[in-house]
């Protein structure tokens, strides 16, 4: 077969399996409505209401706290197919494509990185093989997974730096801890001042909309949301749990998509200064209580890493076993800022909320890539073993 029929047809063949793997694990995680703040959101955009109004008890006016493009994109598959089975079945399909494209990107992705396709095509067997990535619509991980992998594909030309930073403003839209790894990346390509400064300015300029739309809506500058002093306070109280699923009394009690009354104190004292509420409390209940703080610290730590999900408790421990066969590749990779950034300080910021999967979806692909590293290492040694010495020249 022509080499160039061969390298369309493998990352077809990914894409295929990616796709089809990805709805062999359609379930309940899959679930998509308004009790979902991305959700509530669109469906306002979608009714000419704006960015507003992401809490199920109460309208509570113009939000910062959900990035822009993903309910966008929501709210223009409402528009066309009507809230209800058409808008589902679009967005799964959506996450189906967008998991096929990610299998079908990693060899690509992993020869940029790492030099060589084998680890990025055992990161694609893992993904279609074992139930890494679950399907979940009313999220956007998958879409930010995406660009985040054609960012790294960029190559630094002459021309390249204006792309690159649109590409880097919509990952930012998507999802903000896209910043850990643009900022890995630039320090692992290094390019010149000239291309930096462009880039950067091209990244601000575009940035700049959605910047000033958040100051005139909310008072406040504010970097693409602004939901992090809540997100603190339901994680940090007297009756939090480490996870999600131990800290539902917290959100029961405390967050304003389940409560009333907190939506009607969103709506009475605006959505700044009830989030700055949030966070004086917050910070009030960890000053008081430090041991508490970080045995939950400890504990999301854990689960980050060993996620809990349920039912299916199995699940955490195939992520905890892939996370450790990792690790000797990610000792090699230290200088590599795209991995030490992304699997090293970016889960920095998910130790202080509650952990949940989800959180670590972005860059479990740098995991993936790192644990093929991995075994593809231990291949070459075993086959080099096999080989034996090399004969003595004659």
């Amino acid at each position: 077969m022509p080499t160039a029929s061969r390298n369309l047809l493998l990352p077809l063949g990914l894409f295929v399996l990616g796709f089809l793997s990805a709805a062999l694990q359609l379930g309940e995680d899959a679930a998509i409505g308004p009790a979902f703040e991305t959700v509530s959101v669109a469906r306002n955009l979608a009714a000419g209401l704006g960015f507003s109004n992401p809490f199920q008890p109460l309208p509570t006016g113009p939000t910062a706290l959900i990035p822009p493009v993903y309910p966008a994109l929501m709210a223009g598959v409402i528009r066309l197919f009507g809230y209800g089975g058409g808008f589902v079945t679009v967005m799964v399909l959506l996450q189906l494509v967008l998991n096929g494209i990610q299998a079908a990107l990693l060899p690509a992705v992993s020869e940029r990185l790492l030099g060589q396709r084998r680890p990025g095509f055992l990161a694609a067997g893992a993904l279609i093989c074992l139930p890494v990535m679950p399907v979940m619509p009313q999220f956007e991980m998958e879409l930010q997974i995406v660009i985040l992998l054609l960012f790294v594909l960029i190559p630094v030309t002459k021309w390249s730096a204006v792309p690159a930073a649109l590409f880097a403003a919509l990952a930012l839209h998507v999802n903000p801890s896209s910043l850990f790894l643009l900022g890995g990346w630039m320090l692992w390509k290094r390019p010149g001042i000239r291309w930096s400064a462009i880039w950067v300015g091209v990244l601000v300029i575009a940035c700049a909309p959605w910047a000033i739309r958040n100051y005139t809506v909310t008072g406040r500058l504010v970097f693409i949301r602004n939901n992090f002093p809540l997100e603190l306070h339901i994680a940090n109280n007297e009756i939090a749990g480490p996870e999600f699923f131990s800290n539902l009394q917290s959100f029961r009690s405390l967050h304003p998509n389940n409560n009333a009354a907190e939506a009607r104190a969103v709506q009475t004292l605006g959505e700044t200064a009830y989030f700055d509420r949030c966070g004086l409390q917050a910070r009030e209940w960890i000053r008081r209580n430090p041991g508490r703080f970080l045995r939950l610290t400890a504990q999301r730590a854990f689960r980050y890493w060993v996620p809990r999900t349920e039912p299916h408790h199995w699940f955490g421990w195939i992520v905890g076993l892939l996370t450790l066969l990792a690790i000797p590749a990610l000792l090699r990779l230290y200088k590599n800022p795209v991995f030490t950034t992304g699997l090293l300080l970016s889960p920095l910021l998910y130790f202080v909320v509650q952990a949940d999967y989800r959180y670590r979806m972005p860059y479990f692909w740098l995991t993936l890539l790192a644990a093929g590293c991995t075994v593809a290492n231990w291949l070459d040694r075993r086959a080099a073993r096999s080989a034996g010495p090399p004969s003595a020249q004659q």
